[in-house]
Order: structure tokens, then C-alpha cells, then sequence
């Protein structure tokens, strides 16, 4: 688990499934970031991130208990129904 100033990462994945866990934390109204590796690597002009563990989303330390449990559920809530899951089910 990763700490940067107050906020603690409560997702490790790809870009796309980060961009999809920060909205999902959003709209059950926990505030999140997202730190995107291979874009900031890219911009840097070099390429060593692996594209299935690029972003970060982090979270204040407050709201972790919370966003890990509806982190969780993201992951779990595609394996009943006809959604994909977000990483590997």
C-alpha cells in the first residue's frame, strides 16, 4: 500500500479500470486521484511502466476504509451479472 501526503492508494491497474474506480468512488461520494504512470513516464520521454499497472488512485487516509470496501465490490460485481469485471475474474 502506497502513502503519498495524506492519501493512501486503494487501486493499482490500468488507466482505464483507474479512471473507472475514481468515478465510482465519486459517486458514492469519496474524493479520489488519480496518478497515471505511463502518461507521466510518456511525458518524460521514456517508456517502463507496465500498461496493466500504469495509474494509482488514491484516496485520503479518512475515506480508505470506505473506498477499499467499494473498491472490492467493483471487482466482485461483474462476476453476477453480465458486466466485466474490472481486473482478472
Amino acid at each position: 500500500m502506497m502513502k503519498e501526503k495524506g492519501y493512501i492508494a486503494v487501486f493499482k491497474g490500468s488507466a482505464v479500470e483507474a479512471d473507472q474506480v475514481h468515478d465510482y468512488l465519486s459517486e458514492n461520494a469519496i474524493g479520489s486521484l488519480v496518478r497515471n504512470h505511463l502518461q507521466e513516464n510518456f511525458l518524460a520521454g521514456w517508456m517502463s511502466v507496465e500498461a496493466d499497472h500504469s495509474a494509482e488512485v488514491f484516496v485520503s487516509e479518512d475515506d480508505f476504509l470506505k473506498a477499499e470496501a467499494l473498491v472490492k465490490n467493483i471487482f466482485h460485481a461483474g462476476a453476477a451479472t453480465d458486466e466485466p469485471a474490472l481486473e482478472g475474474e
